[in-house]
């Protein structure tokens, strides 16, 4: 992907001209520093942003402001890892297919949504925000009530290095409470203030629509700089974190979660994705060893997070089979690690890698998604990765996986209908 930089006094913009969708897309990222007490009031004000404005200030009215832009996809959400990072995306059809100003008036209803948020006198909407503070308390106990979101997210707490992968960006019901209509206005003012600002564009951008960004951009931001941390380093494991929880919920879920200390560019970027989907992709050796031959799960994957150097097996099992799966996993890995790869699983995983890259091009959230993680984290774009997809060797998939070292064993134990 061959995008261009222009380089602002207050941001940065980088865009991809293509005709080859007919929507544009655009991403104004805020990167500020992370706060974890305030996880839960940067949701709230994702969601006030997009349902409620200044101007539009309640749902009658932002409806029809919808309608009258031809239905924009219009989302706020935030992203944790050395810093916080408030992503307002954008995506609305092409004026060249609707009618002349329409590029121009989409423009000025979403920067007046960031920036002209519905207040009065320093304050929030007292009913939207209460509102939205209810929805935000509906959802947590949904999720309370969701197993794997649970498993995943108290497995992950328990690895021994200190991550922000380790932060739930969902926050926590517990500080709802806490939410009020003055400090939410003044804390999203400093955000905004205090923020880094880059714009991301796809789609077919001409002149106008570059002009009727920087219009709106210097008025209302100033210049900040934060240093973007792309790749996290893990240390080696001292001791196992054990952890079996039990809960009323059916089903007991597994996690296996594994550092990869002295993992290597190469081996993030290009061999990592490989041998995960050797090892527990959609018809993987985990899946075939523990749910197709032995029974013994609902379902066995497994997952990583490369600028974490994390690896990570799960599977949704009945208690009962708990020690027999992690014997199957262990010696699933084991195996990989004495060398037994066939060729053709290497050649099939990296086409079904292939397949997923031509699929993602047909898709500006896609396209836009890598741009954006090429610009923050150095993203290796898809034509080198290709090229060095062809170049994989067995003894390379087997160098890493004896690099995995076991951190959690991690278990969220079903109830009553399973075998203590």
């Amino acid at each position: 992907m061959k995008y261009k930089k222009i380089e602002k006094q207050n941001y940065d913009l980088y865009y991809y001209k293509t005709d080859k969708f007919k929507t544009i897309n655009i991403t104004t990222l805020f990167i500020n520093r992370i706060d974890e007490k305030n996880i839960t009031l940067d949701n709230f004000l994702s969601s006030y942003v997009v349902n409620t404005s200044k101007k539009y200030n309640n749902e009658i009215l932002m409806n029809k402001k919808y309608i009258d832009l031809f239905n924009p996809s219009f989302s706020v959400y935030d992203i944790y890892r050395d810093l916080h990072y408030k992503f307002y995306d954008l995506t609305f059809l092409d004026e060249i297919y609707l009618e002349k100003s329409n590029n121009k008036k989409t423009i000025e209803f979403y920067y007046d949504s960031i920036f002209n948020i519905n207040e009065s006198r320093g304050k929030l909407d007292r009913i939207q925000t209460k509102l939205i503070k209810e929805q935000m308390k509906s959802n947590y106990l949904l999720d309370e009530e969701d197993p794997t979101e649970k498993a995943y997210y108290n497995s992950i707490k328990l690895i021994s290095d200190d991550l922000p992968i380790k932060i739930n960006p969902k926050g926590d019901k517990k500080h709802l409470k806490k939410i009020n209509t003055k400090d939410s206005y003044s804390y999203y003012q400093n955000e905004i203030k205090n923020s880094r600002v880059i714009v991301f564009l796809t789609g077919n951008i001409n002149d106008d629509i570059l002009k009727n960004i920087d219009d709106t951009l210097n008025n209302n931001i100033t210049n900040n700089h934060y240093e973007i941390k792309t790749y996290y380093d893990v240390s080696n494991v001292s001791k196992v974190r054990e952890k079996i929880e039990k809960t009323k919920f059916k089903e007991s879920i597994l996690y296996q979660i594994y550092k990869i200390p002295d993992i290597t560019l190469r081996e993030r970027e290009v061999i990592l994705p490989v041998f995960n989907n050797i090892l527990g992709g959609s018809s993987s050796r985990l899946f075939n060893n523990i749910r197709e031959k032995n029974s013994l799960a609902y379902y066995a994957y497994s997952n990583y997070i490369k600028h974490f150097g994390i690896l990570y097996m799960y599977a949704g099992i009945n208690y009962k089979n708990y020690n027999k799966t992690i014997k199957l996993m262990n010696e699933t890995l084991d195996d990989i690690k004495q060398g037994n790869i066939l060729d053709n699983e290497i050649k099939d995983s990296k086409q079904v890698i292939l397949s997923n890259l031509l699929k993602g091009e047909d898709s500006i959230y896609s396209t836009v998604n890598d741009m954006i993680t090429s610009v923050l984290f150095n993203k290796m774009d898809k034509e080198t990765f290709k090229k060095e997809l062809k170049t994989i060797r067995k003894e390379e998939l087997i160098n890493l996986a004896n690099k995995l070292e076991l951190d959690v064993s991690y278990l969220l134990k079903g109830g009553s209908n399973e075998n203590d």
